[in-house]
């Protein structure tokens, strides 16, 4: 083997994993963020083996799971295989960013090298594409969505070698690359087809293959794709028509529309949630510096201004592409920003995208990834052709000769200087977002606890079911932040529980809505507790008091300790350790004046309840009872003891959608409410959801995020 040929091959694809692994491998070891979900670290095994279902008990009282068949590839069975192996979860959490990073990088120099681009100037656009600050957005919360912007580069690498082929190889391999990158977020996978219809429409354009030749390879891969995806898409369309509208609880073009800006798009961020920032910290933590660091700022719009001019400047033959997929792209992630002055194009894409259908492509800079595969190598191309330029002046004297040197590699300097600095929070140890980050070991009482709840199944069925209180709009605990709640991750069992994101049916979340915002409030009737959980058929009740409260205001435990002593919701099974109420004070305000204290209170606690409901029961027609109302109204029947937790009620609402025989029911009586008024609701708090008393022809109104 001749060592100084492979090491002239490989020492830039080694450079390239030596900046996508060492910097993240730095940061932070030990500590696990909330990625894309927690569970991927708690117990991958389970996590698989709910996804293989659409519908599941354990979630929500019932619910048709919402994108979870998509960790069936491949963030699932990668995560299952550290774990099988023993690796820590932090190790192969860094090992699947930094692999995100690489081969975004790597396919990106491995495509410049195919489109005829030098080998080092295929270096400095595989660096402006993978080192992006794009990948930022997603890398500690959502990493999963960053798999399409992966993928782009070797799905544009298949087509380029397709050229000269007819055959079924390419479009094959191109498949299989969607069927990897697009399980887990289908908007971002849109975006990325888009992109390669433009570059298959480039190249009949710039005279590379014949429309007809084009089209056939299209043709290929959608029929490969859809081959080897059609499981998923198939899924996506199940839980699209019988699981909850989740669109409606999620951002609203408005909001992403607000920051989808040209300006930010160009220098690789634009997405909303990139830019928030409350008391417990920043949404998202490496977003500072490029709001307030003026040398990164500058950096970042320096690359966009270079990658702009090179458009123009380049001379290699797939100008054309570059040039479209920039235009395009840009046109596809700005949409309809800003709003308050649209466009005739901007007022139409709003009107596209702005709905609850599975075609509502909201999140439009997800189209991103094709301006910044365009800029990375008309960038690249330019430089190089700029050093040609330089090189063909060999005829003048030795000193403009070097100085001639001197500018070439300054130029290729800046510009690498540049791209590190606009990525600085990655090579900085400042990648990860504090607000989201935990120590992958979870504290001993948590674990304790998630045992004492198992053990309480029944031995025939193997069934049982926690209720866990108090709602949180997410799981940010004293000892770090999940966003997921981490006991469905430790427990075999069953569970419910109020989540800012409605979990279930829609009468669940209204139930749950009406308990929990009363503790919220303080005002809730702890007596009912037990009953509320018999209800959910939950046979044990957890209280989670080792919430951040000041996170997102959630209930206080140092008054609802002396509540839950006087009116426990049944035996106790498990208590955690006893914490002083002044530990953690963190908002002194009415609520701590006005209600009873306790000086200390358990981080955790699990009781058994008596007599809690099965999941399946029979009860006589004349047995049945009626709610003329809302779940306020249940609450409020429940404390009045009108209602028993073994009585069996149904909605006057529910009675259109009830089989014909329920048009006969002889009910044993019916309780009317004035719970059930209609009003405003919003969804970004976990009080404070309903609004005025609206009048009957007042329009329905889109609920709003704060």
């Amino acid at each position: 083997m001749n060592f100084t040929n492979t090491y002239r091959r490989h020492w830039r694809t080694a450079v390239l994993a030596l900046l996508s692994y060492v910097p993240i491998m730095l940061t932070r070891p030990g500590a696990v963020s909330a990625d894309t979900k927690t569970y991927l670290f708690l117990n991958p095994g389970e996590l698989l083996a709910e996804a293989s279902s659409l519908w599941s008990s354990a979630v929500g009282a019932g619910t048709v799971t919402h994108q979870y068949i998509g960790y069936l590839w491949p963030m699932g069975p990668f995560f299952w295989l550290t774990d099988s192996v023993g690796l820590p979860d932090w190790l192969s959490q860094r090992i699947w960013w930094s692999s995100l990073i690489f081969f975004a990088s790597w396919g990106t120099l491995r495509l410049a090298r195919t489109l005829g681009i030098s080998a080092n100037y295929a270096l400095i656009a595989a660096l402006l594409y993978g080192l992006s600050p794009y990948s930022l957005h997603y890398l500690a919360r959502l990493s999963g969505i960053l798999l399409p912007w992966v993928g782009l580069p070797w799905l544009l690498l298949c087509l380029v070698r397709a050229r000269h082929s007819h055959g079924w190889k390419w479009p094959a391999i191109s498949a299989l690359i969607i069927g990897t990158i697009g399980t887990v977020n289908a908007t971002a996978l849109f975006f990325i087809l888009v992109g390669l219809g433009l570059w298959l429409m480039a190249d009949v354009l710039a005279g590379f293959a014949r429309f007809r030749h084009v089209i056939a390879t299209y043709t290929k891969i959608a029929i490969a794709s859809i081959a080897v995806s059609l499981w998923w898409i198939v899924s996506l369309a199940m839980q699209s028509a019988y699981g909850l509208p989740i669109l409606r609880y999620t951002e609203t073009y408005d909001t992403v529309a607000k920051a989808s800006l040209p300006q930010e798009l160009l220098r690789g961020l634009g997405y909303w949630f990139f830019y928030g920032d409350e008391y417990g910290g920043r949404w998202i933590g490496p977003s500072a510096p490029y709001m307030y660091n003026r040398i990164v700022i500058i950096a970042g719009f320096f690359l966009a201004a270079i990658g702009l001019v090179s458009l123009v400047a380049t001379k290699n033959a797939h100008r054309v592409h570059f040039g479209l997929l920039t235009l395009v792209g840009l046109t596809l992630s700005v949409g309809a920003a800003p709003l308050s002055q649209s466009s005739i194009y901007g007022t139409l894409f709003e009107k596209i995208v702005n709905n609850e259908s599975g075609f509502a492509l909201r999140s439009t800079p997800r189209a991103l990834p094709l301006v910044l595969i365009a800029l990375a190598l008309a960038t690249a191309s330019a430089c190089e052709s700029l050093s040609h330029r330089f090189a063909a002046q060999q005829h003048t004297s030795s000193r403009r000769l070097q100085r001639t040197h001197i500018v070439r590699w300054a130029a290729i300097a800046l510009v690498v200087s540049a791209v590190l600095i606009n990525n600085f929070p990655w090579f900085t140890q400042r990648a990860m977002t504090d607000g989201i980050a935990r120590d992958e070991n979870l504290p001993q009482y948590w674990l304790d606890a998630a045992t004492a709840i198992d053990a309480t199944r029944d031995p025939t069925t193997g069934y049982a079911r926690t209720y866990e209180f108090p709602a949180s709009n997410f799981a940010d605990y004293w000892w770090g932040g999940t966003v997921d709640p981490i006991l469905p991750g430790l427990i075999s069992s069953e569970y419910v529980a109020k989540e800012m994101i409605p979990q279930g049916s829609e009468a669940t979340t209204d139930l749950l809505s009406a308990f929990e915002s009363r503790l919220v409030d303080g005002r809730a009737d702890l007596a009912v507790l037990g009953s509320l959980a018999a209800i959910l058929s939950a046979n044990t009740v957890t209280w989670r008091a080792d919430l951040a409260y000041d996170r997102h205001l959630t209930a206080r435990p140092e008054y609802l300790a002396p509540a839950l002593a006087q009116n426990p919701p049944g035996q106790t099974l498990f208590t955690g350790p006893l914490v002083a109420t002044t530990d953690n004070v963190a908002i002194v305000d009415e609520s701590w004046y006005g209600n009873t204290l306790t000086d200390t209170y358990p981080l955790l606690q699990v009781w058994q309840v008596p007599d809690a409901r099965p999941l399946l029961t029979a009860s006589e027609p004349g047995a049945t009872t009626m709610i003329v109302g809302s779940g306020e109204g249940v609450i409020n029947a429940l404390s009045a003891g009108l209602l028993q937790p073994t009585d069996t009620f149904i909605y006057a609402g529910s009675q259109p959608y009830l089989p014909p025989s329920f048009a006969s029911l002889i009910l044993r009586r019916v309780i009317v409410t004035d719970t059930n008024r209609k009003a405003a609701r919003q969804w970004s708090s976990i009080a404070q959801q309903i609004g005025r008393t609206e009048q009957g022809n007042e329009p329905a109104r889109t609920p709003q995020p704060t």
